[in-house]
């Protein structure tokens, strides 16, 4: 009798045993199971340099509540490009220093989210759409003419135009004046109107990129810059 009952109770104990190690096995199984990849990041955008500290923020403003994100930034070289930049952090803004972007150049970045799993595995969620951006051409001639004010900047490597804009003073805003594929252009309007003599203009260039169709810029820490002449 007392072998029957052991045997029963020992057989109890190792049903309980099976079920419960099978319900933990179970429950792992199905909380691994809940974690998913994110879906594509959206809004992905530069925000200009911290200049005391050297570093370019990308930040993703609409896709928040992942457990991280990573971040490539690419440099132009001719029509080809090569990533100089992988970044990761567990917060929607990568910092990028600018010793990483040199000057003359047109950048593209892309962002994703992840998510970690029960067993520290990261899943990936798909890239975002490329974001570009460059630095400002630097203005390195003006010259007064019979035409106009000739205007020569830096080449910007991987750029499929440049905007040039003017700014006489009046109201707040620079305004296009025309757009050239060359790093030279003669100014011969403001707002519309003929270059007046005596009159002090301001000049600022926004080097593009064209993809598809469109043309996309973005400007860095010198999008502030700008230089003058008087005509």
């Amino acid at each position: 009798m007392k072998n029957k009952h052991f045997n029963r109770v020992f057989q109890c104990i190792a049903t309980l045993v099976l079920v419960l190690g099978l319900s933990f096995l179970f429950q792992d199984s199905v909380s691994a199971a809940t974690v998913k990849a994110p879906k594509k990041v959206t809004g992905v955008r530069i925000l200009k340099y911290y200049n005391d500290s050297g570093r370019l923020v990308v930040d993703n403003c609409y896709s928040r509540g992942y457990n991280g994100y990573q971040a490539e930034v690419w440099a132009a070289t001719g029509k080809n490009y090569k990533r100089v930049a992988v970044k990761i952090n567990s917060y929607d803004e990568i910092f990028i220093k600018n010793s990483q972007l040199k000057k003359n150049k047109f950048f593209k970045v892309r962002m994703r989210a992840y998510n970690v799993d029960k067993n520290g595995k990261k899943l990936y969620g798909p890239w975002s759409d490329w974001k570009y951006f460059s630095h400002q051409p630097t203005v390195k001639k003006m010259k007064i003419t019979k035409k106009g004010i000739d205007i020569s900047f830096d080449k910007i490597d991987g750029t499929g135009r440049y905007n040039v804009y003017v700014y006489d003073g009046k109201g707040s805003k620079f305004k296009k004046v025309g757009s050239t594929t060359k790093t030279k252009y003669t100014i011969t309007k403001c707002n519309g109107k003929k270059l007046q003599k005596g009159k002090t203009y301001y000049v600022f260039v926004d080097a593009t990129k064209k993809v598809g169709k469109k043309y996309y810029s973005e400007l860095l820490n010198d999008w502030y810059k700008c230089w003058r002449i008087k005509y």
